[in-house]
């Protein structure tokens, strides 16, 4: 059918590879390609889908005839056109088996390249997808629009095995050269001339001019026509994304699919992450090495990218929430503060707490507001006027925002990014060995924030680290005045977990380095630079062990929680006490040398 609608005299088959897998794996392995194009196309930042319906060839027919028609139509006005066009052309004596796909290829260089509009049709009976650039804003004139290359992926199965092929659909004009008497046929495709190798047994068959053309991962392309965005080369289809879809097709990973921010619009992500990036990228990556040793790369624009996400959240909260103000926050566990810088600086009124000061901290200004204090589980732990709770990779602080947004009050909202596993009473026992240790610990992330009373959401953002998924909590499952109920099912789910209790408990840092100190140091912990150090780490901990109280005199939620040191233990030699090294040397090699033999006889060459 879809066959028919489309000039099958210029579509040849370019490469073709073998495969295992059935026909759902191809499905999977062409979504792939269809939500996230950017894992294999670097040029793209992602692709925003505009449309998705289940139809017939006619409207796809129609569609296909006023290309810049419908490239050119908003989001809603195209929906609707769908629709129209659905209702008018329905046949009952046909069924709608292609389901039909409207995609923006969004660009990752805004100032170099425009948003792609492109058809992607799913025939499902002859499963088998169709690519097809409608004529956009790539290129503004009818003839460049035309030369637009279009692409099928194909899957058939017959005696000889299983394979996934590449058929191209030259654009007009160039579909005119290859006349039947000068190409081969290859399973009803037209293919490549004689004097070039026709081949469907996996070797890819490339043009002279595609091979002088760049792949889209590459440098600059030298045509309009294949400019890695709009029009693919040949090369690069064959080399790069047809590998990656027999690959994916064949690795279908249980439980589906994950879509990377399914929560807020990827364009409006794109260009918003662009702005910032600008904005306050290159200055902190300028300042960042003068106050701290940390990758810049990393941590810049991972917090860049935290917070992008987080204010097109927010601003979608408040066009559905009729929200007037910005919402306010509380960074716990902050870090190094750039988050709460960004945040502040976008017009968003909040602070961020950690245990330890930073030494990033001082380039932020007054107008970033960074507390340094411990955060204990306590009634004095509440914030009833912050929006939102955010916990960015705050390790043993995760399990426990969900709770303090469930206690602080009834429209507290929360997003957590957890990394470190840890549980009330302190780290995390995976609990299943079919799925991951980091799967295991989102799912019980999860299930607080159930047993807290959220919906709980979760999303992967784009940030440069294999910790990704983030975990929201923006809704209430119950009405505001089962608030008691719900914090009684809460202390319910605390006490309810089991306490980490190891067959070997390991030594405390005093007790590990208790001999080493008491020789090298007098009995004083050598691994701080503070001599007070140890009693300043155990005074309140010993208070909430006796009484059941912070150092303020709150109740503590849960007995033998233990905050985060403030003074941050050294576990390596970069910062031991000058002659050291020199001291344990020598008392080693005196050891050595007072040994008279070994246990075989030889005696020790003591010169």
């Amino acid at each position: 059918m879809l066959a028919c609608d489309l000039p099958e005299a210029g579509v040849r088959r370019v490469s073709a590879l073998p495969t295992a897998a059935e026909p759902a794996g191809f499905w999977s392995g062409v979504a792939v390609w269809v939500d996230k194009p950017h894992v294999v196309n670097r040029r793209l930042t992602g692709a925003k889908e505009v449309a998705r319906i289940w139809t017939n060839h006619r409207v796809i027919s129609t569609m296909l005839q006023q290309p810049r028609v419908f490239a050119g139509l908003s989001e809603e006005s195209l929906q609707k056109r769908l629709a129209d066009m659905k209702m008018e052309g329905r046949n009952e004596a046909e069924g709608d088996d292609l389901e039909l796909i409207i995609r923006d290829l969004l660009p990752r260089q805004l100032e170099r390249a425009k948003v792609v509009r492109e058809v992607v049709v799913l025939d499902h009976p002859r499963i088998t997808a169709w690519f097809i650039p409608l004529g956009s804003s790539c290129h503004g004139d009818t003839e460049s629009e035309q030369s637009y290359k279009s692409y099928r992926f194909v899957y058939s199965e017959d005696q000889t095995g299983k394979t996934i092929a590449l058929d191209i659909l030259s654009p007009p004009g160039v579909a005119a050269a290859h006349s039947p008497d000068r190409n081969c046929s290859t399973g009803g495709a037209a293919v490549h001339s004689p004097d070039r190798n026709c081949s469907t047994g996996g070797a890819a068959v490339h043009t002279a001019e595609d091979d002088r053309k760049c792949s889209p991962g590459g440098a600059a392309v030298h045509s309009a026509e294949d400019d890695g965005i709009c029009s693919p080369t040949t090369k690069w289809l064959c080399d790069h994304l047809l590998p990656k879809i027999a690959k994916w097709s064949a690795d279908v990973a249980p439980g589906g699919r994950r879509r990377v921010q399914a929560l807020v619009p990827i364009d409006r992500y794109n260009i918003r992450y662009q702005q910032l990036k600008r904005k306050y990228g290159r200055r902190m990556m300028q300042v960042w090495p003068d106050v701290t040793t940390t990758d810049p790369e990393k941590f810049v624009y991972e917090d860049i990218a935290i917070a992008t996400y987080l204010l097109l959240l927010w601003e979608e909260e408040r066009s559905r929430l009729r929200l007037e103000e910005k919402q306010s926050f509380v960074d716990l566990g902050c870090g190094n503060g750039l988050l709460v810088y960004i945040l502040a600086q976008e017009g968003h009124p909040g602070k961020g707490i950690d245990v330890r000061k930073r030494t990033t901290w001082d380039i932020f200004g007054q107008g970033t507001v960074l507390q340094e204090e411990p955060i204990t589980p306590s009634d004095s732990c509440l914030f009833p006027d912050s929006d939102w709770l955010i916990g960015n990779h705050s390790d043993e602080l995760t399990p426990w925002i969900p709770v303090i947004a469930a206690r602080s009050s009834y429209t507290a909202r929360y997003f957590v990014l957890p990394c470190c596993p840890h549980d009330f009473h302190g780290r995390f026992a995976r609990t299943h060995t079919a799925t991951s240790h980091y799967r295991n610990y989102l799912d019980y992330v999860c299930s607080i924030g159930q047993a807290c009373g959220f919906t709980v959401e979760e999303d992967s953002l784009r940030i440069p680290s294999t910790k990704r998924i983030c975990q929201i909590g923006r809704t209430r499952i119950y009405p505001e005045d089962e608030m008691q109920k719900i914090d009684k099912q809460i202390s319910d789910f605390i006490i309810s977990r089991p306490r980490e209790q190891p067959k070997n408990p390991p030594k405390s840092q005093t007790e590990r380095t208790g001999a080493t100190t008491e020789f090298l140091q007098g009995g004083r912990n050598v691994f701080t630079d503070d001599p007070s150090a140890d009693s300043k780490l155990t005074s309140d901990r010993r208070r909430s062990k006796v009484d059941g109280t912070t150092a303020n005199g709150s109740a503590l939620w849960v007995d033998g929680f233990q905050p985060r040191s403030k003074v941050e233990l050294v576990r390596n030699c970069n910062r031991l006490e000058e002659g050291l090294k020199e001291r344990i040397v020598n008392t080693v090699g005196l050891a050595l040398l007072s040994q008279t033999g070994t246990a075989s006889g030889a005696v020790l060459n003591q010169t």
